[in-house]
């Protein structure tokens, strides 16, 4: 009566783990709106296509094609590892001081961090200037 093996049991960890990644992927996408960090368009073409799709992808090709849906989700996946580290501790950008602020300091999120707040504050005040002038 020992306990016998299932050889499905492996995948239905796999597709837990890609639901839980998807899952993650939106929850980390929400604070990204909600500190107004905004991507590139190349950035959302990879985050839609890659980090979200990709591993769903994957894993519907898994129930037909079980090695090609595993090299798909384990490449896209990678991928996704890849891109957070570099776009979250490699690459600086004004959003990373922003976001640094926020959560450090408890700056207000609905301003979008002081960078984002100076140069949303610095185009008003061009346009009071340019209407100011035009009078």
């Amino acid at each position: 009566m020992g306990m016998k093996s299932r050889p499905d049991r492996p995948w239905i960890w796999l597709a837990a783990v890609v639901i839980a990644h998807l899952a993650i992927s939106f929850v980390h996408g929400a604070a990204h709106a909600q500190a107004h960090i905004s991507m590139s368009p190349a950035g959302n073409l990879f985050v839609f296509g890659v980090i979200l799709a990709g591993p769903v992808i994957g894993l519907a090709l898994a129930l037909r094609f079980r090695r090609v849906g595993a090299w798909v989700i384990g490449i896209t996946m990678a991928a996704s590892l890849v891109f957070g580290v570099a776009n979250h501790f490699v690459l600086a950008s004004a959003d990373h001081v922003d976001a640094g602020v926020i959560f450090g300091t408890g700056f207000a999120p609905f301003r979008g961090g002081p960078l984002h707040f100076a140069a949303t504050e610095q185009k008003s005040n061009v346009e009071v200037l340019r209407r100011t002038a035009a009078e």
